[in-house]
């Protein structure tokens, strides 16, 4: 989620509240009119992280009681039976996404 040029990334892994890996804005918007990279990738283990453009990445760990499985995918917005359970208010993402790749495919 892109609000106020701050990155959210929410994984909801079932049973479990999300895991998240907030950017702020303070380290630079990223609603500045620019093009930015964002890379998510699976770490070894049971973590994931986030990259903006060339910055450090963010990792937020997932939980160890149950398998991790990519069912769905959201980009630019939640639908609203997920936004429900999220108990967050889904601002949809306006702008362009491309050069998009899953699974590095």
């Amino acid at each position: 989620m892109l609000n106020k040029g701050s990155l959210e990334v929410l994984m909801f892994t079932g049973s479990h509240s999300p895991r998240r890996v907030i950017r702020r804005a303070e380290q630079g918007a990223l609603n500045d009119g620019r093009e930015h990279s964002l890379r998510i990738e699976r770490q070894p283990g049971r973590s994931f992280a986030v990259q903006v453009d060339e910055e450090a990445k963010r990792e937020a760990a997932l939980p160890n009681d149950q398998p991790v499985s990519l069912k769905r995918v959201f980009l630019g917005g939640i639908p609203a039976e997920v936004e429900q359970t999220s108990n967050r208010a889904n601002i949809p993402f306006q702008g362009c996404i491309w050069n998009l790749m899953v699974n590095a495919v």
